[in-house]
């Protein structure tokens, strides 16, 4: 049977994200569209390995994740969002991570 993609889904499709760990297990998400980095929270489902960056309570697919960044996005409170801005400067802020099931 066909699953249809929901409106959301589809805006994110096009999103280029980098995921980082560090040593201390603090995780990083690198998006190319500054907008993102305004997420109220991340959401991480644990039964699908997904990403989601809640923007105004609405979820928005950003991820795919392997096993082992599962393993430090469910073990850390909160993620360092970032991009570039048009200017050239870097735009950084702090959003916690939820742990659930969609």
């Amino acid at each position: 049977m066909a699953r249809y993609l929901s409106e959301n889904e589809q805006l994110s499709l096009n999103l280029e994200v980098g995921l980082l760990c560090n040593r201390r297990g603090e995780v990083c998400i690198a998006f190319d569209d500054p907008v993102y980095v305004h997420a109220d929270a991340i959401f991480v489902d644990p039964q699908d390995h997904t990403l989601h960056a809640i923007i105004f309570q609405t979820p928005y697919l950003i991820a795919h994740i392997s096993d082992g960044m599962l393993a430090a996005f469910t073990s850390s409170r909160e993620a360092l969002l970032a991009a570039v801005q048009p200017d050239g400067q870097v735009f950084e802020l702090v959003a916690p991570i939820i742990v659930g099931h969609a």
